[in-house]
């Protein structure tokens, strides 16, 4: 389980140095990043937007290190705690990866773009890999 999360924490840290970059300024691989509709970004996301994303990445890392080296030994609840945020994030990680049936997901209609070619081969199946991960880590517990 351990080489898991540390798999899963490494990945966490390199998207959001990803999105960080993306957040300050940066440009290259966004196109491959950004759902499109008749070539078009779906939507742009703005600084604050890749920030939170980035923040949020980051923390992400963080609660896999924490619950890695057992970090909460201090209260008991706080290990419950811990357990329920990994189903709470496994199930949202599991939702990306089912997607939203028109753009993103196992079940997108829009398959052409490069966008939806890197979600069918990278981005879906990590996220199914994150949700497995996040089970993992919460039955580890």
């Amino acid at each position: 389980m351990y080489y898991i999360g540390i798999i899963m924490m490494s990945i966490l840290i390199l998207i959001a140095t990803i999105h960080y970059y993306w957040a300050f300024g940066g440009t290259k691989l966004v196109h491959y990043a950004i759902p499109t509709i008749h070539e078009k970004p779906a939507f742009k996301p703005g600084f604050i937007a890749t920030i939170i994303v980035a923040i949020g990445l980051s923390g992400l890392a963080l609660f896999v290190y924490i619950m890695l080296h057992d970090s909460f030994d201090l209260i008991s609840y706080q290990q419950n705690s811990f357990s329920r945020g990994a189903w709470i994030f496994s199930a949202i990680f599991l939702m990306r990866a089912i997607g939203e049936f028109k753009l993103v997901g196992f079940f997108k209609k829009e398959t052409e773009s490069k966008f939806a070619q890197w979600d069918s081969m990278l981005y879906t199946p990590l996220c199914l890999f994150f949700s497995i991960g996040f089970i993992a880590l919460g039955l580890s517990l």
